[in-house]
């Protein structure tokens, strides 16, 4: 059973009309201003189910954690936003105990146990990883790399957990990078892990946190002359029209409907409904032309 605040955070909230907006703040410091697969897709579920209740849903980008902290006490302090939907959960994340203490409703896009206060819409990072990493292997790949996304990300942290623990496991150390979400950090991290003194330890299979990422490393791929499968298997984590017409193998979820279970969830709290944290769909894994043996 989730909290819904006190009487004082109710009484601060009373003025804000029934039609009130949703709010969702994104960092985007390295593409500013754009938007990947994965978070349009939400995006347009949330505003679906948002838009049936009247409400809509207003998304702002910014470049810095300060700023988005900045952004919740004014809306907050405004009175013009209903509640939150707070998305790519960090490490010591600051922005839960904010909103609670401002008394700002929101739905926590995440891990369950982040929050005592906010209901929160989640999926199973540890266990997607664990399947991803149990098709490779049993395409006989040991050397599996990953091109993960920012390092301070909760779920990178939960897939990361698992990652090296199954590695272990396989007798390999592992090979990671960390970057941005997006293309050019895909394309440039591939291009890592196959330069310099890597030798032997050339990875044969790559795990992408990202479909953009993931493109970005065929790119890299095809520009280094490796062949995919023959020499490298390619698997994305979420999947993308992209990913389909490059013949990617993906962990795929309806993201959308993903969206629609966060809209739901943050409307029934507005509502005083008695709200608990709810699954989404979990990711599931499509083979396609990217993934083979090791070779």
């Amino acid at each position: 059973m989730i909290s819904h605040g006190s009487a004082t955070e109710s009484t601060s909230r009373s003025g804000i009309p029934g039609s009130a907006p949703v709010g969702l703040v994104l960092l985007r410091s390295a593409q500013p201003g754009q938007l990947d697969p994965f978070h349009q897709d939400f995006v347009r579920g949330a505003e679906s189910r948002l838009a049936e209740a009247g409400r809509s849903l207003l998304v702002m980008l910014q470049a810095e954690p300060d700023k988005e902290l900045e952004t919740y006490r004014r809306w907050a302090a405004e009175q013009r936003i209903a509640g939150v939907l707070l998305m790519n959960l960090r490490l010591g994340d600051e922005r839960v105990p904010l909103l609670q203490e401002i008394g700002l409703p929101a739905v926590v896009i995440g891990d369950r146990q982040i929050s005592s206060v906010h209901p929160t819409a989640f999926t199973d990072e540890r266990a997607a990883m664990a399947e991803a990493l149990r098709y490779l292997s049993g395409l006989g790949h040991r050397r599996i790399a990953r091109v993960a996304g920012p390092a301070e990300l909760l779920h990178t942290a939960q897939r990361t957990e698992v990652y090296d623990e199954v590695l272990a496991g396989l007798g390999s150390d592992g090979l990671q990078r960390n970057g941005e979400y997006g293309h050019e950090s895909g394309r440039d991290l591939t291009a890592e892990l196959f330069s310099g003194d890597a030798g032997a330890q050339m990875p044969t299979a790559i795990i992408y946190d990202d479909a953009v990422m993931a493109i970005g490393g065929l790119e890299a791929l095809a520009a280094m002359g490796l062949a995919v499968p023959g020499q490298v298997s390619v698997l994305a984590w979420d999947d993308s029209l992209q990913c389909q017409l490059a013949g990617v193998t993906a962990l795929s979820h309806d993201v959308a409907a993903y969206g629609v279970l966060a809209a739901d969830l943050l409307l029934g709290n507005l509502a005083g409904d008695p709200v608990t944290s709810r699954a989404a769909q979990a990711p599931t894994l499509v083979e396609r032309s990217s993934t083979g043996p090791a070779a």
